[in-house]
């Protein structure tokens, strides 16, 4: 039933839970703040990220769990020293969707953070295109050095993304 219910709230238009994201927020002070801005990326980014390590949970058989409790281990243990070791390739390529998906998101950054002070990425980008002009160069230099991170992080885990797709796609 849990699963289901994170199912529906990713399937749900962000957009069409903006209004009571932002009425709520609003009611804990948490407009035109970065925590405002987290808690949004979070609500949306968490169902994807749910869905996408269970596939890769289920691949790892019981019986590997099961052989490290009777070898002495606890539960915590042999879900520490077993099913995370096995699961790392999952567990970073999905920490990077959900980076590069709260790295390029404009819509809540936009509505929570009203302030000149506070701006994310993508809206530094969209403030180049003004009434009558769009200054390409400078969209196109700000959106190169934006990319800056993903290639970084992306090169980083790249063997263990890979691995990490795979190992997802396998029917369990």
């Amino acid at each position: 039933m849990l699963l289901l219910s994170v199912l529906t709230s990713y399937v749900l238009p962000p957009v069409l839970l903006l209004l009571p994201l932002y009425l709520t927020l609003g009611g804990l002070g948490l407009i035109n703040s970065y925590a405002g801005v987290i808690v949004a990326h979070v609500t949306f980014t968490a169902p994807f990220c749910l869905w996408l390590l269970r596939s890769f949970f289920k691949t790892i058989p019981v019986d590997l769990e099961e052989a490290a409790m009777v070898d002495g281990n606890s539960r915590f243990g042999a879900f520490v020293r077993i099913v995370l070791p096995l699961t790392l390739s999952g567990i970073l390529s999905t920490g990077l969707f959900g980076f590069i998906l709260s790295w390029n998101e404009y819509l809540f950054a936009s509505v929570l953070l009203t302030g000149e002070a506070r701006k994310t990425v993508p809206i530094g980008i969209a403030e180049f295109i003004v009434q009558f002009d769009i200054r390409w160069g400078e969209v196109m230099a700000a959106s190169s050095l934006a990319t800056m991170p993903v290639i970084v992080l992306f090169s980083l885990i790249q063997r263990h993304f890979v691995r990490g797709l795979m190992a997802g796609a396998i029917k369990g």
